[in-house]
């Protein structure tokens, strides 16, 4: 299980397998109307009003909803019409090998400021760490990889990328750093994903809440979720905020793309 592929090897299948969870990405603005509708529908008057949302600090959303292979999920802060994030879960195969990962992008292309805390500007995605502090100071990306695997290489050796891969251990209770535009202005918020593997695959990738600060430009305390600065949103709403389950069999080609 030790070494590294060849580097051309290895840039050909992260091209691909990134190139197959945007697609998982397009899919999901094309299915934006229906999946808000649907969340509104079911949610009806309990989502929050502006008031206290304005009077808090920190909102907290509850959440467990599992991503399932070959899917995505629409991250939305302030449950509004327009979508922040998507977290997407693919794989892709070449003659070379396969890769499968997980990636978080920018969902509005119009919001250019929406962007996610990344180890370089075309690298992974951060794991943050409870307790510290998501702001302007961390170098962030559009779009970032958090998790990817390359294996059935001619060399038959699996490697694994990413933070939340943690060298195939996989990672509990990881924190994605994030910004997004809100009124107009900036706003710093978090999202907890744990990723499991087993038999030294991709497994589950689960997100299990999100949270961000109401005040413009100030830096979020990762993982913090209660206290007198936090309103917590029904976790009903944590479950509804993408409608995964919808999406849970996306398919191009004719064929599935799930993984072993």
């Amino acid at each position: 299980m030790s070494g590294a592929p060849k580097p051309r090897t290895t840039a050909i299948l992260a091209k691909s397998l990134d190139e197959r969870l945007n697609l998982y990405a397009l899919a999901a603005r094309a299915n934006c109307r229906l999946t808000y509708a649907a969340a509104v529908s079911a949610a009806g008057a309990s989502v929050m009003s502006l008031a206290p949302v304005a009077e808090a600090k920190i909102i907290y959303t509850p959440a467990h909803v599992q991503i399932p292979r070959s899917s995505f999920f629409l991250l939305d802060f302030d449950s509004g019409p327009k979508r922040d994030f998507t977290i997407a879960r693919g794989r892709d195969c070449s003659t070379s090998g396969c890769a499968s990962g997980v990636r978080v992008d920018n969902y509005n292309n119009s919001f250019a400021s929406n962007a996610i805390a990344a180890t370089a500007r075309l690298g992974y995605a951060v794991a943050l760490r409870l307790g510290e502090r998501m702001g302007p100071r961390r170098l962030v990306t559009k779009g970032a990889r958090m998790v990817s695997v390359l294996y059935g290489t001619p060399s038959h050796k699996t490697v694994w990328f990413g933070q939340w891969g943690n060298g195939g251990k996989g990672l509990k209770n990881g924190y994605l750093g994030l910004k997004f535009m809100l009124n107009g202005k900036g706003h710093y918020g978090w999202a907890r994903v744990s990723v499991t593997v087993k038999n030294n695959r991709l497994n589950t990738a689960t997100l299990t809440g999100y949270a961000f600060e109401t005040i413009p430009n100030k830096p979020i305390i990762v993982g913090k979720t209660h206290g007198p600065d936090v309103i917590v949103k029904p976790a009903t709403l944590g479950a509804l905020a993408a409608g995964a389950n919808a999406h849970s069999t996306w398919r191009t080609g004719g064929a599935a793309l799930d993984e072993p």
